[in-house]
């Protein structure tokens, strides 16, 4: 996984079942339009296909629309003393 909001498995599998579908209809219209004169068979290829739909939606910049938001990067964990300490000045 690339950071915190990066591809998880759900959308991985999203886009492959996505693909499958688009697969299954060109293929489908292969065998419909065999008999055509001049009709080329297509087909896609699933490695190109996936990479080129994941990188379509990788995400952009978070904004901080709050000083009290996470900024998205790796931080610490709190020890339960500082823990308490930002809870009550909350």
């Amino acid at each position: 996984m690339s950071g915190l909001f990066g591809n998880n498995i759900f959308t991985i599998a999203q886009k492959s079942l996505d693909f499958r579908t688009s697969r299954h209809d060109l293929l489908a219209s292969n065998v419909a339009n065999k008999d055509t004169p001049g009709y080329q068979a297509e087909d896609l290829v699933f490695r190109a296909s996936l990479e080129k739909a994941l990188q379509a939606e990788q995400p952009g910049p978070l904004k901080q629309t709050d000083s009290r938001h996470f900024d998205g990067r790796n931080t610490p964990p709190l020890n339960e003393v500082e823990a308490q300490r930002i809870l009550s000045a909350s």
